[in-house]
């Protein structure tokens, strides 16, 4: 699936002094004697915060950095070796290893060379170019679109993944010659412009824990430390109704500390909001509730536009309500504190198991013919019976799914979690011989479904330990869709948690419109699910205009001819297209934004990073 990389030895080097956080940064470096590209890049005047740009005396090593602050700007002479971090710091330290949240960056523009520890997941991402007289390295596509000399075209084989599974593999993008690099490696540039990508991490080799009691005690002591090293002075809580937040804020409550909560939710209060109001009054913690109603159509073409540009082209119309929602917070939080990896580690789960499978025959004669495959990717490499390897689960499988997700809130805040901790993922080397790992993605489907019922079996879950230590309303209050930690199911909270299925279900068939649509809306079950309902913010005017533009019918990304057909169809209420629509939707908006000339002034107004 990957680039083979070749291990580290002898990585001993300690780092210099405490790193400047950075919200992102771009590099250059050329082959001796090679001209700089004339500077064509995009211009998007507004920046919120400060750049900061040198290069070497030659020029032939160039690097841009958006730091989080002011205060973050340093100062010293640019032959000085200087360390950047991307991602929470709470793993800082003298060692050398790669951490689990934040992805490192040290240069020296005097002597000419870059060094790169991506975390061990690969997120905060680091994406590589490779041109004949330049390689260019980034931490986000849009800083290499604003890169001079880096093209950018459709990658066919990633636009044909992401239709059929939702994103691309292989650790490719959406564009071609530009790559994410493995989590847990070592990218390193000389003064000659030749870059190598090494193995610096790998799971390490534990003796496995003879009984779940002993292991899961291990895992809540690790996650408590994890915890109480994360800086919580300016983060809030992501507070859902799920085991993963709610056992941050067991362990939280248990050293004495609460911080801030907040929720999103459709206009009448989801399940997830409902269950986080509850836990925060029985606490005397504040929380906000984020809501999105109708009137959201308004901001929805912008702020799907701006997720696609942030999110490196994969999300647009699902991810339009993250970006208005950081927007909404504003400067008040500069952190915000998450389950990220909380499934993965807690659980040994994955984000998403369904394939996309949309519909190949709307894709245009700019993309070349589809290929038919049945298998989930997972199985790739005759991956069956190992299915849900930790090494897996956490450097493919998580980063996959995860980084476009991941690429929207890391430009907004630092993405806390005591789950993305160094020790604790390594501790998974350690479970019991008997560990469960499903073997097909039927049977990961009815375990999930099973957690949201009945919950993880409690002897092997370290997070249950965690919230039954705290005791109290936080072990009581349902879970999910009606569990409780204590073991007992509540039959209230089954109620609720059937509701939100019954909302899932209709939505996932279509059938929250007409007669159907109104009765769920009167007696609010629409949203109690999922609060990001595109099918209201998506009118036929902006379908129209977004999918069957110039640009795209001259580009042949789309076949315009099937998407005036599925529009038809779905408009008359003849057929449900909306998910493929929405396909349609995030290839277009990555168009637009990307590749696109006029796509410097429609991003304008969102704080874009260029020079």
């Amino acid at each position: 699936m990957a680039d083979p990389v070749e291990p580290v030895t002898g990585l001993s080097t300690p780092r210099p002094c405490k790193p400047v956080l950075a919200r992102a940064f771009v590099a250059e470096c050329r082959v001796p004697g090679e001209a700089p590209s004339a500077d064509h890049r995009p211009r998007v005047p507004g920046l919120r915060t400060p750049s900061y740009g040198e290069s070497s005396i030659d020029g032939s090593m160039r690097i841009r950095i958006e730091f989080r602050s002011a205060e973050a700007i340093a100062r010293e002479p640019f032959w000085r070796t200087r360390t950047i971090l991307l991602g929470d710091e709470s793993e800082w330290s003298q060692s050398a290893a790669c951490m689990a949240n934040a992805t490192v960056v040290e240069y020296d523009l005097h002597r000419r060379w870059l060094r790169i520890r991506t975390s061990i997941v690969g997120l905060p991402p680091v994406f590589l170019y490779k041109g004949p007289s330049r390689v260019v390295v980034g931490s986000d596509l849009w800083s290499l679109r604003c890169w001079p000399g880096v093209p950018f075209a459709f990658d066919p084989q990633s636009v044909r993944d992401v239709c059929r599974i939702g994103y691309p593999i292989g650790f490719r993008t959406l564009f071609q010659g530009i790559r994410v690099v493995p989590g847990g490696s070592l990218i390193e540039i000389d003064r000659d412009g030749q870059v190598t990508v090494r193995q610096a991490w790998s799971m390490p080799v534990a003796v496995r824990e003879q009984s779940w009691e002993d292991y899961t005690d291990i895992q809540a002591t690790l996650f408590r430390d994890s915890l109480r090293r994360v800086d919580t002075s300016k983060a809030f809580l992501s507070l859902t109704g799920g085991l993963d937040t709610r056992t941050i804020l067991a362990a939280l409550l248990a050293d004495g500390r609460s911080i801030p909560a907040c929720t999103m939710s459709w206009k009448d209060l989801s399940l997830d909001s409902r269950t986080a109001r509850d836990l925060c009054r029985a606490y005397e913690i504040p929380h906000e509730v984020v809501r999105f109603g109708e009137e959201f159509a308004a901001e929805f073409p912008d702020r799907a536009q701006t997720a696609s540009r942030l999110s490196g082209g994969l999300a647009s119309a699902g991810e339009a309500t993250e970006v208005a929602f950081y927007h909404q917070l504003g400067a008040r939080r500069r952190a915000r504190l998450s389950g990220y990896l909380g499934n993965q580690v807690g659980r040994g789960g994955v984000e998403h198991k369904s394939l996309r499978n949309g519909d190949q025959g709307m894709l245009g004669e700019g993309i070349n013919a589809p290929v038919d495959a049945a298998d989930h990717w997972f199985y790739a490499d005759d991956r069956r019976g190992g299915l849900l390897e930790p090494a897996f689960l956490l450097q493919y499988a998580t980063l996959f799914s995860s980084i476009g997700n991941y690429c929207i809130g890391h430009h907004f805040m630092v993405q806390q979690s005591p789950y993305a901790s160094r020790e604790l993922i390594e501790a998974l080397g350690r479970a019991p011989v008997d560990a469960h790992r499903p073997s097909s993605v039927f049977r990961m489907r009815c375990d999930d479904l099973r957690h949201r019922f009945l919950g993880h079996p409690p002897h092997r879950s370290f997070q249950r330990k965690v919230v039954r230590a705290r005791g109290g309303y936080i072990a009581e209050c349902p879970i999910n869709w009606g569990w409780r930690v204590n073991g007992r199911v509540s039959p209230k909270g089954s109620i609720a948690g059937l509701l939100a299925f019954f909302d899932a279900l209709a939505t996932s068939r279509g059938l929250d419109r007409g007669r159907l649509g109104r009765a769920l809306e009167t007696f609010h079950i629409t949203g109690r699910y999922d609060f990001r309902q595109t099918r209201k913010w998506c009118s036929r005017e902006f379908l129209s205009d977004t999918l069957l533009r110039r640009e795209v019918r001259d580009t042949g990304l789309l076949n315009a001819t099937r998407i005036e057909t599925m529009l038809d169809e779905h408009f008359a209420g003849k057929k449900d297209h909306h998910a493929n629509l929405m396909l349609a939707v995030d290839l277009s908006c990555a168009q637009k934004v990307f590749l696109e000339a006029s796509s410097a002034g429609a991003v304008a107004d969102h704080g874009a990073y260029a020079s």
